[in-house]
């Protein structure tokens, strides 16, 4: 990322508009195995592919899928597929399945295609304690397992957060560019690093999710890489202190919040 800035500014009302919906058409096909009753419905909640899936996968992504009631959503790294789904028997059937239409490299948009003929083509659900197995056409597999078991939350202190974005009300802004600005909360101390300043202040931890913090200060000093950019993501972020943060943490994700301003950042 060193190097010129690259910063890409992304309006949530935008993505809907530019995107829209298409709807794709899953292959129809019956599994002849599902049993047809003692079904147990797969409870609502965000699940992540395990890799002792046998469905074909490009490396490095994972399925992540969330049932809220009737309705699915289902993603794996590129587009979102959105529907509703109920249980025939153990046979899941999904109906309805549309996708947001984001350009993609062509493995990915090839394998939109195969989650969505996976998903509409009535696997069979098998539960565990801990998610679930969806089993379609030629015993190809996805075992699903809870989010919170496959990826839990981090803990806010301790963690060595990196930042990954800027949120200025509806606009979310990339980090690419503001290499290496991590945060670090520990025994009531925020520090503030990059590779050409550095600040730090004193918070207090307010459960659940609050932060009552006291005004951050940065200290630049000459460092390594563009530091007027890097040293404008870390004057971002010291701006959000001095005051009461929203701090969430989801997987590997933190989120700080105040006034309709945040940062994004990841776990290290």
């Amino acid at each position: 990322m060193a190097g010129s800035r690259a910063f890409f500014r992304i309006s949530a009302v935008a993505l809907v508009a530019l995107f829209g919906v298409a709807v794709l058409t899953g292959c129809g096909s019956t599994n002849p195995s599902a049993p047809e009753s003692d079904a147990v419905a797969p409870a609502s909640g965000e699940y992540l592919s395990s890799p002792a899936s046998s469905l074909p996968l490009v490396p490095g992504t994972q399925v992540q899928l969330t049932l809220d009631g009737s309705s699915l959503s289902a993603s794996a790294g590129c587009n979102s597929l959105v529907g509703s789904y109920s249980l025939d028997g153990a046979t899941l059937v999904v109906r309805d399945i549309a996708s947001t239409m984001m350009g993609c490299t062509e493995d990915l948009m090839d394998q939109d295609g195969r989650l969505s003929a996976f998903l509409t083509g009535r696997p069979v659900v098998s539960t565990s304690p801990d998610g679930f197995t969806l089993t379609g056409e030629g015993d190809a597999t996805l075992v699903m397992v809870e989010r919170a078991v496959a990826d839990p939350d981090r803990t806010l202190e301790s963690t060595v957060w990196v930042l990954n974005g800027l949120i200025d009300g509806e606009v979310a802004s990339s980090a690419a560019g503001y290499d290496g600005i991590t945060l670090l909360f520990a025994g009531g101390a925020a520090t503030l690093t990059s590779s050409c300043s550095t600040a730090a202040t004193s918070y207090t931890l307010v459960p659940p999710g609050t932060l009552e913090t006291a005004t951050m200060t940065v200290a630049a000093f000459p460092g390594s890489g563009d530091c007027a950019v890097i040293n404008e993501g870390v004057n971002a972020v010291a701006a959000l202190f001095g005051g009461t943060l929203d701090a969430t943490v989801e997987a590997g994700t933190l989120t700080l919040m105040r006034d309709g301003k945040g940062a994004t950042f990841g776990a290290s």
